[in-house]
């Protein structure tokens, strides 16, 4: 959420945003205990803000994008691999 640590990050590497969808991010992290950050009374409006708040920001920083709400995990495995030969 710093500017100073995207543009840091943007001169470090190419940022890759593995994008899920709202609600496997949200089956995800209510079937774990909860991040310490989120409000406890009420964990789904954290949620949210959360992730409204962030979801721009790695969409515009990213220099790749890749869709996890479509892909199982060898396919993001498989992805990422493709991608190591191509950013370095």
């Amino acid at each position: 959420l710093d500017p100073d640590n995207l543009d840091l990050l943007k001169k470090i590497g190419t940022l890759v945003y593995l994008r899920s969808d709202e609600k496997i991010l949200q089956e995800r992290i209510f079937n774990k205990p909860l991040p310490a950050f989120f409000d406890e009374n009420d964990p789904q409006a954290s949620f949210l803000k959360i992730f409204r708040e962030r979801e721009p920001i790695y969409e515009s920083i990213a220099s790749i994008k890749i869709d996890c709400s479509i892909l199982d995990e060898t396919a993001v495995l498989s992805a990422l691999k493709s991608l190591s030969s191509l950013v370095r």
